[in-house]
């Protein structure tokens, strides 16, 4: 998972030279080739090939290794597993499909906080798990854990939008997604050296719902320092507008002008 995100600034990058489209294309041939090549390849190349089929396969934030062993491991289910990444795709797919006409309804920066309530919702379910006594219980939070990642992922680029613009989203997007690979690429190795030490999963769950939280919290403050940089913004801009009326009323840019003639 974390090669996928680690590969997001460098599809921004080509993403703004030769297009989305493009880049589109290439990413889906590369797959192709990653897919069609790994039935005649072994173990022994499974690394090169995952780079290649991970570095264009669309992404998903959830890591559901981990919940799967936990399950088979807690309640014994090893042959229900399977259910459980059944529920976190279905209500992920769902997410994202009522992402848009959520986000639709909420203008401007605003969208943030939905992103914000995903990440706490986030957090929060993470910590939950350990809780959970029947396999239902782990079910049912898989199924909001599922929702809250289709939200947020989803929502990510009209965010982006709304805080740098349209030329400078395609950046945004991928660099942020490139950071998220710092933390897709070594969860999952602390949660199994977690296991390892302690037993179970139950601490690794617990401080994988710490980041979500500490990062809803700081996202909220976000619109906030966005506002006041807009208003700064407006000032100053709105000083400039007086320079030039005062300028005016002067007559220094009224034809026949020192100052206009010299510039001509």
């Amino acid at each position: 998972m974390g090669m996928i995100f680690f590969c997001s600034p460098i599809v921004s990058i080509f993403t703004d030279r030769i297009g989305c489209r493009t880049t589109a294309a290439s990413g889906a041939a590369i797959a192709f080739i990653g897919l069609f090549s790994s039935s005649f390849t072994n173990s022994e190349v499974s690394a090169p090939r995952g780079l290649v089929q991970r570095g264009a396969l669309p992404p998903g934030v959830a890591e559901p290794v981990s919940k799967v062993k936990y399950v088979e491991e807690e309640f014994k289910e090893t042959e229900k597993g399977w259910i459980v990444l059944v529920c976190m795709g279905a209500t992920s797919g769902v997410g994202r499909l009522a992402s848009g006409p959520i986000g639709d309804l909420i203008h401007g920066l605003n969208k943030i906080y939905l992103q914000v309530a995903s990440f706490i919702l986030l957090g929060i379910l993470c910590m939950m798990i350990p809780q959970c006594r029947e396999f239902w219980g782990v079910l049912v939070v898989c199924l909001f854990l599922g929702l809250c990642d289709g939200l947020f992922i989803t929502i990510m680029a009209p965010i982006a939008f709304e805080l740098v613009g349209p030329m400078q989203a395609s950046q945004a997007i991928g660099y942020l997604l490139g950071l998220m690979a710092i933390p897709m690429t070594a969860g999952p190795p602390i949660a199994g050296l977690l296991r390892d030490c302690l037993g179970n999963y139950h601490l690794a769950f617990y401080f994988a719902g710490i980041p979500p939280l500490i990062g809803g919290l700081v996202l909220a403050v976000v619109p906030v320092i966005h506002q006041r940089k807009l208003r700064k913004q407006q000032r100053e801009s709105g000083k400039d507008k007086m320079l030039v009326l005062e300028t005016v009323m002067n007559g220094e840019l009224l034809p026949g002008s020192p100052a206009v003639e010299a510039h001509i």
